[in-house]
């Protein structure tokens, strides 16, 4: 309910005059009025100001004709709606973005007197930027906007970046407050460069490496190569501890093991960390088909022969889970997927199960 007060009127002084001098001719006071800045002047029936003036409290009439007899009680002002970016929206190309903005409020008894407080940020909920501002669009750094009001990111946007935000406006008079939705949206991808898996952006193996991730499309990857293992310089063998040979790159170990070792025998799972697997060709394949698989990371360290040889340098070699026709002498083999550094496309082969390669697991 709206609460009411009644507006005081200060009167002084009240003037008869004759009207156009004629004799015996009064002009009736009060006969007008117009209210200004709150005030209210009384005009006579002869069209002259009398001195009788009113104050109004509640300010004047929307005619202008005179007092505000009521007072209403101050209201909140309106929610702030219409967001834009839209709320949720996807696929933002960071280049398009010149400011977020939403539909702004007032207060209809008070109009003027409405501000905005601006939150925004990577985090939910998002820290307040800055508040007081008398529009409601925030630009990202904008020509001649002060710096303390530009967006995160300076002159754009970070890809592939959900962001939070929320508008709250403010009677500056009443300090009355509404506050409007959280809204979000996400920026689009570079598409040369990596992006971790949500809410994963590393793992763990069992001798604690710790691995980025990588996301393409729908699938969750290791963004580097397995070294998970005890460095042996001799043949790996089925006897209960996680065994890598080492491809040498400078000073570094690429680690590589036999198809058997990766897939732990005969024993249920790989050495691959916990909740993680050796990819199939059917894997790989969604992979290498994805439009965005020049973001998947990639070294090209070869592989050892059975003698510990180094082989294939310039490209890369990966075991899969699937599992190859034997060769004419009965060898065990497996398919692999091989990477050479100027190959646009990788390709696949079956190897002898005892070469030592690479692995990348996948989530």
């Amino acid at each position: 309910m709206v609460a009411l007060r009644w507006s005081v009127v200060a009167s002084v002084g009240l003037v008869l005059a004759g009207c156009g001098g004629g004799k015996g001719t009064e002009c009736a006071p009060r006969a007008s009025s117009h209210c200004a800045d709150n005030l209210t002047v009384w005009y006579d029936s002869c069209e002259r100001a009398e001195e009788q003036v009113e104050t109004c409290s509640c300010g004047c009439l929307p005619d202008g004709s005179g007092c505000q007899t009521a007072c209403q009680s101050p209201t909140a002002p309106d929610k702030p709606t219409d967001p834009s970016p839209a709320n949720g929206a996807t696929e933002v190309d960071v280049k398009s973005v010149s400011s977020v903005r939403c539909t702004g409020s007032s207060d209809p008894n008070d109009a003027g007197t409405v501000v905005f407080d601006f939150y925004f940020g990577t985090a939910s909920p998002p820290p307040k930027l800055w508040g007081g501002q008398w529009n409601s669009t925030f630009c990202n750094c904008s020509p001649g906007l002060p710096e303390p009001r530009c967006l995160p990111g300076k002159d754009n946007l970070e890809p592939g970046t959900t962001y939070y935000w929320k508008v709250v406006a403010k009677n500056k008079k009443t300090g009355e407050t509404t506050d409007g939705d959280l809204w979000s949206f996400t920026t689009k991808k570079d598409p040369a460069k990596s992006y971790p898996c949500p809410g994963l952006p590393t793992v763990t193996d069992a001798d604690n490496n710790q691995y980025a991730t990588v996301e393409i499309g729908s699938q969750c990857w290791m963004a580097t190569n397995l070294a998970v293992g005890l460095l042996t310089t001799v043949s790996q063998k089925d006897n209960g501890i996680a065994e890598k040979s080492c491809i040498f790159e400078g000073a570094a170990c690429a680690g590589s093991y036999t198809w058997n070792e990766l897939m732990n025998y005969d024993k249920p799972g790989s050495l691959c960390p916990a909740g993680w697997r050796v990819p199939s060709v059917a894997d790989w394949q969604a992979l290498i088909n994805h439009p965005d698989f020049a973001r998947f990371p990639r070294a090209y360290p070869g592989y050892l022969n059975s003698n510990n040889l180094k082989q294939g340098s310039l490209a890369a070699y990966f075991w899969t889970t699937d599992e190859g026709s034997a060769g004419p002498d009965g060898t065990a083999k497996a398919v692999i997927i091989y990477h050479e550094s100027k190959q646009q496309t990788p390709g696949l082969q079956t190897f002898n199960k005892g070469l030592f390669l690479s692995a990348r697991c996948l989530k």
